[in-house]
């Protein structure tokens, strides 16, 4: 995701620091921690886990010397404690813990004991640790299917796929965590000789992104990004609300092997359109199941969102992803203009 000023927007007078960040702000430290988890239901196990936390570090003393703060509401829902506290008082005096929204308690009750720990007279005084909600989905890719009235939307964070019912606009979970909507160990995305990195050096692992729909609207097919299989699913199972986890994931069929892919598209001969990232190309998928690439442009630096014009020409979005300041050290080394492409795919 771009940055305000990768956009063009300056927020304030003043010129950023070295990295752009709160950690230009001296004695401010940030930290993040992924909980990843496949196990057993309990009591065999843990359990499923896609969930995290982030601590934002105002002042080592922050409980002896309260830092300003404030609270505002801009738009939007969310639980944040400690908001009223900041927000009447004007001071806080715990770091700020962001976690995801079923995570609140556990990640509150945990700040208490870390304030305990380092604080010891907060056992005869008190405190109020600021933990804030955070929406750790990513909805990504949409398909409508205008004969049954059926959404059905991509979550890249979580992985899992949303259906949703165009009528009353009720919308449900499935897939959620099933193996075919999560990343695979070990694909990388590599891009003209150079690996796609976070900032911890490590390969990022995208969930279920790319959707597309068949022509009859029996079948849905889906991939992660970092991934090398397509899979596919019966949208009657999908849209059966009475089915269960068990059933829809028992459903699922990998359908090809492929490679890293973002966008998908099916044209009116059922044939898959790829966004083939790691070679700045266009695939397209057969009914036979062969893959041929179409197109290899060093413009289409990741490749990106597919639409289909009236005369069977093909459109495609360039993200430039791999430029964004998430994956080059916290620098944006994207360049405008930012580009859509057109070609006309052979017959």
């Amino acid at each position: 995701m771009p940055r305000a000023r990768d956009l063009g927007i300056v927020i304030g007078s003043l010129p950023t620091g070295p990295t752009n960040s709160v950690l230009d702000v001296p004695g401010v430290g940030l930290g993040h921690a992924t909980v990843f988890r496949d196990e057993p239901a309990p009591p065999e196990g843990r359990g499923l886990a896609r969930t995290g936390v982030t601590c934002l570090v105002l002042a080592e003393d922050a409980f002896t010397r309260l830092v300003p703060a404030g609270g505002a509401v801009l738009n939007g829902a969310g639980e944040c404690t400690g908001f009223i506290t900041a927000a009447e008082w004007g001071s806080a005096e715990t770091p700020v813990y962001l976690t995801s929204t079923l995570q609140l308690g556990r990640v509150y009750d945990s700040a208490c004991r870390i304030e305990l720990e380092v604080n010891p007279s907060t056992a005869v005084d008190f405190t109020i640790p600021v933990v804030a909600e955070c929406d750790d989905s990513y909805l990504n890719d949409v398909r409508i299917d205008r004969r049954t009235g059926t959404g059905y939307i991509t979550d890249s964070g979580a992985g899992g796929i949303v259906v949703v019912d165009l009528a009353t606009g009720r919308a449900r979970r499935t897939l959620d965590g099933h193996p075919s909507v999560m990343a695979q160990d070990g694909v990388q995305v590599v891009i003209e000789g150079k690996p796609v990195l976070d900032a911890q050096g490590q390969p990022p692992k995208f969930n279920s992104d790319g959707i597309a729909l068949s022509t009859d609207g029996a079948w849905l097919y889906y991939q992660p990004i970092t991934a090398t299989s397509l899979f596919r699913i019966r949208t009657e199972v999908l849209r059966d609300t009475s089915a269960s986890p068990e059933a829809i994931g028992a459903a699922v069929e990998r359908y090809a092997s492929t490679f890293p892919v973002d966008g998908l598209w099916i044209d009116a001969k059922d044939r898959i359109y790829l966004s083939d990232i790691t070679h700045t190309a266009v695939s397209r998928l057969l009914p036979d199941r062969t893959i041929e690439r179409l197109v290899v442009d060093r413009r289409l630096q990741w490749p990106d969102t597919f639409s289909e014009g009236p005369d069977g020409a093909i459109y495609v979005t360039a993200s430039h992803i791999n430029h964004s300041a998430t994956f080059n050290r916290g620098k944006s080394v994207r360049k405008r203009p930012y580009g859509v492409f057109r070609f006309m795919p052979p017959s």
